[in-house]
């Protein structure tokens, strides 16, 4: 990718390229549909291997739509070299999810200097909601000399330090992504 282009047009060129998405959100089949600043709406495949035995989505995958919509709102406000890391995620579930498409939107209520205030939803196709989401979460700059130019766009972010992520398992690692990603979250924005 070209220096000098804002997140929001890299974020934008996730809803023509999936191949950009972190491996999480390419496991739960996320196609970006919009990206606007502090706005994103993502759809989500429902699964078979996602249901519980009750017949509807486990709810930690429904919290990872949220989470996931939540996260790229807020990283289409985030300056050159930061990425978001969640530090606190309330979620209610208000109806089972039980088939798909569903859609996950996510809006950045407020942002401070470094402190974002999200909100998040996930609908089905007739536009029912199905779970509600709020988040908070911290611009983080990636450390002076770390790699920014490798694998994958947007996936989970959390609130642990970049001296901390570690692959879980390397069949998780993308492809060519340096040896500090992690299975959760893409490390560095390209």
């Amino acid at each position: 990718m070209t220096e000098g282009r804002s997140q929001l047009e890299k974020l934008r060129e996730l809803v023509s390229n999936r191949q950009k998405l972190a491996p999480v959100a390419r496991l739960v089949d996320a196609h970006v549909e919009a990206v606007d600043p502090g706005r994103a709406r993502i759809r989500y495949a429902v699964k078979p291997e996602f249901m519980h035995p009750g017949k509807a989505v486990q709810g930690g995958i429904v919290t990872a739509y949220a989470d996931m919509a939540m996260a790229m709102a807020a990283q289409t406000l985030c300056a050159e070299g930061e990425f978001l890391a969640t530090s606190q995620l309330s979620i209610s579930f208000l109806l089972p999810v039980t088939r798909g498409p569903v859609f996950g939107e996510g809006t950045v209520v407020k942002r401070g200097r470094s402190t974002f205030f999200m909100e998040g939803v996930v609908k089905d196709g007739d536009g029912v909601e199905l779970a509600r989401a709020t988040s908070v979460g911290t611009a983080r700059r990636t450390k002076p000399g770390y790699p920014t130019g490798s694998s994958r766009l947007i996936g989970f972010h959390h609130s642990r330090s970049l001296d901390d992520l570690t692959p879980r398992s390397p069949a998780l690692a993308a492809p060519g992504s340096h040896d500090r990603s992690c299975s959760f979250c893409s490390s560095c924005l390209s």
